[in-house]
């Protein structure tokens, strides 16, 4: 761990702070966020997204490759070298290369030229996001270099936002999706920040900052209302409602979308999250009979999450024989 926090000195993680209108805890309150860590389940849908962001701006890269100067190709060689690091659980070697890459990048957005816009050779060179903003009345040409890059450095700050959130340092990851935000924003790519104002309520949820989590699963509703994005941000609002004791609202919004999910394994994630509802009531027959559908998930991460909620049912009400039966269950995924 001594070694993770030498590495985020080292390579830039001095970023300029950010507001909000809740003032974010201190480290000690970020130790205790430690123990609060998010479900498989809840970040995966997460590194899904990014995953694919990467394999499309590989593509899209690739397909122009005269138009990539050599720093930029040397950056993505760190970026993807991070990448398969994280697929090994090296954090470390990962976070050292994506900082690598992230110097990398903001040195050449800080370097580039606008022969473009510039009216005279006595103009200055514009950073990225100036002459984004310049030309905010035109549409951008997806494959432009400046595009690219810009896209580049937004899928940078969201892997180590991803990155952070795992080894659960909120702020860190807060801070990262933040920063990708902004690029997003120049972009103009409603899915890609509708998907980070997602990231930003999972972190401020797991942070314990249930009213700024609420306030960012709001912007990405706004921003993208399809049925995917509705489905799984109002999964996370249902979780926040029945934490604040808006409960009717919270089972409500659970079973209402039941009948909306051609997912099957979506369903199966509602189906864990009403039996953690029951358990919370008390209801342990109606825990019992979601978790017991949960079970029928080819993904692993939720019938775990099933077993282990079923076995702690069973070990309240002292049947030993179907604890051990779960438990058993457990031990083999």
């Amino acid at each position: 761990m001594l070694l993770f926090y030498i590495l985020l000195v080292a390579f830039g993680c001095q970023q300029t702070p950010f507001l909000e209108s809740e003032n974010l805890k201190t480290s000690e309150s970020e130790k205790g966020c430690e123990q609060r860590a998010m479900s498989n389940e809840q970040k995966s849908p997460n590194a899904q997204g990014s995953q694919h962001e990467a394999q499309s701006l590989k593509k899209t890269v690739d397909c122009c490759p005269l138009t990539v100067d050599i720093e930029y190709q040397r950056a993505r060689a760190h970026y993807y070298h991070a990448v398969g690091l994280t697929e090994r659980d090296d954090i470390v070697g990962a976070c050292e290369h994506y900082f690598i890459a992230l110097e990398i990048m903001e040195s050449e957005t800080e370097n580039l030229k606008t022969s473009k816009y510039r009216k005279g050779s006595e103009q200055r060179a514009m950073s990225h996001e100036q002459k984004f903003r310049n030309a905010h009345s035109s549409k951008l040409e997806a494959q432009s270099p400046d595009y690219e890059k810009i896209r580049f450095l937004s899928l940078i700050y969201t892997r180590l936002g991803e990155l952070f959130l795992s080894e659960n340092y909120c702020n860190l990851a807060i801070s990262k999706y933040r920063k990708a935000l902004k690029y997003k924003l120049l972009l103009g790519e409603n899915k890609a920040v509708a998907n980070t104002y997602k990231c930003l309520g999972n972190s401020y949820h797991l942070y314990n900052m249930p009213d700024s989590a609420l306030y960012y699963y709001n912007k990405s509703l706004a921003t993208n209302s399809e049925l995917p994005n509705r489905l799984d941000v109002e999964k996370c609002i249902a979780q926040i409602l029945f934490d604040k004791g808006e409960k009717d609202s919270a089972y409500i919004m659970i079973k209402n979308n039941l009948d909306k999910i051609e997912n099957v394994n979506i369903i199966y994630s509602y189906y864990n999250i009403l039996g953690d509802m029951y358990i919370n009531d008390k209801e342990y027959d109606c825990a019992i009979y979601y978790l017991d559908k949960s079970m029928n998930s080819t993904i692993s991460d939720i019938r775990v999450y099933a077993a282990i909620k079923l076995s702690s049912i069973y070990n309240i009400i002292g049947d030993n024989i179907k604890k051990a039966y779960y438990d058993n269950i457990i031990s083999k995924i």
